[in-house]
């Protein structure tokens, strides 16, 4: 094997330089496409995490709704059991409702008005 020095550069055989440029395009041809696989790896995993993220964007949405509702209806209950606690003990309410109904006490008379139509 000689080697051909030309100024401070060494100069292979044409047969290793050759070689060389093989395995160069072929190492280059690996690591694009190592780069090109990495590279999608990471896409998809960026898809993967942003659709997850918006689901679970979602699903706190959905879920500070929901507690919004549980606290309106539970207001809303508690507003039934004062109205039902009311008609349960409250000898005016009762009487009340039974007016409004249109019921009447013993020997009581009822008066109406009835309007003339223009």
């Amino acid at each position: 094997m000689t080697l051909f020095i030309s100024g401070s550069a060494t100069c292979l055989p044409n047969k290793y330089t050759q070689r060389y440029k093989i395995e160069n395009s072929v190492f280059r041809f690996l690591r694009a496409s190592l780069f090109s696989f990495l590279l999608i790896l990471l896409a998809a995993s960026l898809l993967h995490t942003v659709g997850n993220f918006l689901k679970w964007r979602q699903a706190t949405v959905y879920q500070s709704l929901q507690k919004e509702r549980l606290k309106q209806l539970k207001q809303q209950r508690n507003t039934l059991k004062d109205q039902l606690n009311r008609l349960e003990s409250d000898s005016l309410t009762q009487e009340a409702l039974v007016r409004k109904v249109g019921y009447i006490k013993p020997n009581e008379r009822v008066y109406r008005f009835v309007q003339k139509s223009p």
